[in-house]
């Protein structure tokens, strides 16, 4: 059992593989922990501690999930202001009652959520080191296979993605291919198996920014290399906000200024070209030059709107878990969850770092690592079911529950 849970931590990272096109969300992740609930079921002798706590948040969801739905009976909202909301199902938009994607993405969740579970156990039992270095051992090879395709491509001008097979957008193709330009040359964005680069500066980020306080100075080294080549805006508001947090809250502020400020310049000095093209694509992204700025804008503010036009029931509680989905986490949450749910959601993120008494580097790691997810999600990446989330979330939370109770 604890090989097979391992196993499913080691291939966690692959998003862009599944068993079946039939079923999108059939990832190695999702399979695997499907056969691990199962076996626990079957084989489980005696439940944790933590299962008691687990439970009485499932019930909680379920009255949230409901009390929304009893608001929408008695104060439904004007079916107009849904013309231009991404639904996640086909049902028509007047239909808010029990829509389908609020069963298929709660399925999603509740198997992260039962990884999460997993491990807290883990955390507790047996502390986190080796979790921890199955972790990195997975993002290292994550990492390297993206290594693999990017010189692949830079010296035959070929594909080589070997393994994907997760088919997304119109033209039914597997992961997404992107490039700039250096020089006149086309180099492939990094993206592995994360099925495309933005997915893949957020996987990577945080284990870079837990890479450093952790002292694992040749992963810190080749994540950042990995990051740069993805050339994603996510990557670069990951490493701003990084910086600052270390800056502003650090010790050696002046120092670390400097010391950044010259790694930027020796940067910009040898290889021009390749910043040019970083620059020019993050900021064509964020200055709304591109489609995808412009789409990513235009979805934002259809959903705040939608938000904002809603009943106050709905503005507090939202419509339905996995009901909508922008291209940002802040309005995704809103209409789906309201005020309350993004507020509780924030809180899991950011709660256990001020209830450990006392702090590490370790534990300064783990907080800026998830406060940097959080920004993420909520305003490039609307992913709340990515493995790493919950892993860089237990670890966090395990620290307290470790340095607070005995056993679990």
């Amino acid at each position: 059992m604890k090989f097979l849970f391992e196993l499913i931590l080691f291939l966690s990272p692959i998003q862009s593989f599944v068993i079946t096109n039939a079923v999108k969300g059939l990832t190695l992740f999702n399979v695997g922990m499907i056969m691990y609930a199962t076996f626990n079921v079957f084989y489980l002798k005696k439940f944790s501690r933590l299962f008691f706590p687990f439970f009485i948040l499932f019930l909680c969801y379920v009255a949230f999930f409901s009390f929304q739905h009893l608001l929408l009976l008695f104060f439904p909202s004007p079916s107009i202001i849904f013309s231009q909301a991404i639904f996640v199902s086909s049902e028509i938009n007047s239909d808010l009652l029990f829509r389908r994607s609020f069963f298929t993405q709660s399925l999603y969740l509740f198997l992260a959520v039962f990884f999460f579970y997993h491990l807290l156990i883990n955390i507790m039992k047996n502390n986190a080191d080796r979790i921890i270095k199955v972790a990195f051992f997975s993002i290292l090879v994550f990492v390297l296979y993206g290594f693999f395709e990017f010189f692949y491509y830079f010296l035959t001008g070929e594909k080589a993605d070997f393994i994907s097979n997760r088919i997304t957008g119109d033209d039914f193709s597997f992961g997404a291919f992107q490039y700039f330009n250096i020089g006149g040359v086309n180099i492939m964005r990094m993206k592995s198996l994360a099925g495309e680069p933005s997915m893949f500066a957020f996987c990577v980020v945080p284990f870079f920014i837990l890479s450093i306080y952790l002292n694992y100075r040749w992963y810190s080294i080749g994540f950042l290399i990995a990051l740069f080549l993805s050339t994603s805006s996510t990557a670069i508001l990951g490493l701003i906000l990084y910086l600052s947090l270390e800056i502003l809250f650090g010790k050696n502020r002046i120092r670390k200024i400097i010391l950044a400020f010259l790694i930027i310049c020796l940067i910009g000095l040898f290889s021009y070209e390749f910043i040019s093209a970083l620059y020019e694509t993050s900021m064509n992204k964020i200055s709304l030059l591109n489609l995808s700025g412009i789409d990513r804008f235009d979805n934002f503010i259809n959903h705040i709107v939608l938000w904002k036009e809603s009943n106050f029931g709905q503005q507090l509680f939202g419509y339905g878990f996995g009901y909508f989905r922008s291209t940002d986490g802040l309005s995704t949450l809103l209409v789906n969850i309201g005020f309350i749910g993004l507020a509780i959601y924030c809180l899991f993120f950011l709660l256990p770092y001020f209830l450990i008494q006392k702090k590490t580097s370790y534990h300064k790691g783990l907080y800026i690592s998830n406060f940097v997810i959080l920004i993420l999600i909520l305003v490039s990446v609307p992913e709340f079911y990515t493995p790493h989330i919950w892993f860089f979330n237990a670890l966090l939370w395990g620290e307290y529950l470790r340095l607070n109770y005995n056993n679990v």
